[in-house]
């Protein structure tokens, strides 16, 4: 790869934020579902698919090695953006319970993934990618390793779903029962736009 590439290329990826937002902001939850749904997609992706700590271990050819940490790195990208909108809109609710929950499962997350690339092991693997095939020492996987590491990449965006989902449904069904919002925007003297709520 070109050297201007090498230099450009860590912004470049950092543009699957803002992409991501983009792509849910016509719903309210649209932002943190698409980040925190992507960052799930990307680390499947990477393990299931791309054969995981093999590519960044040196493992595979390079154009393997390229994509691999090419979607490694924008699941993390879009993790701490979930993450981020997840935890400051449940402090803006005052939803403190959730606030607590979000950064617990987050720093799982965020831990679990920290330990797995300055710690790589090749044995999480299910089946390594052709024609590479196991050292002696993973003749058999760990089912509830590897059981552990999917549940600590998935624990932060999941949980952020859920609250901006959880959270839309509720924000749909928070006026009082026999009320509603009339389509119509009255402005008012200042310019700004008075929404009415009456009842049905």
């Amino acid at each position: 790869m070109p050297d201007f590439l090498q230099l450009a290329a860590p912004g470049l990826l950092a543009l699957v934020i803002p992409a991501a937002i983009l792509a849910g902001h016509r719903r309210p939850a649209g932002p943190v579902v698409i980040t925190s749904g992507g960052a799930c997609a990307a680390f499947a992706v990477f393990w299931l698919v791309l054969g995981g700590m093999y590519a960044l271990n040196g493992e595979t050819s390079a154009a393997h090695a390229l994509v691999s940490v090419v979607v490694f790195f924008a699941g993390v990208l879009l993790l701490l953006a979930g993450w981020t909108l997840a935890v400051g809109a449940a402090a803006q609710a005052h939803r403190y319970r959730w606030v607590a929950l979000l950064a617990a499962t987050g720093s799982l997350t965020v831990a679990v993934v920290y330990y797995t690339t300055s710690h790589p092991d090749l044995c999480l693997v299910t089946s390594p990618p052709s024609p590479y095939s196991y050292p002696p020492s993973c003749a058999q996987s760990d089912p509830l390793r590897q059981l552990l590491v999917a549940v600590g990449y998935l624990a932060g965006p999941v949980a952020a779903m859920v609250f901006s989902l959880r959270g839309s449904v509720l924000h749909g069904q928070a006026l009082p029962q026999g009320a509603g919002i009339s389509p119509l925007a009255v402005a008012e003297a200042d310019g700004e736009p008075d929404v009415w709520v009456e009842r049905l």
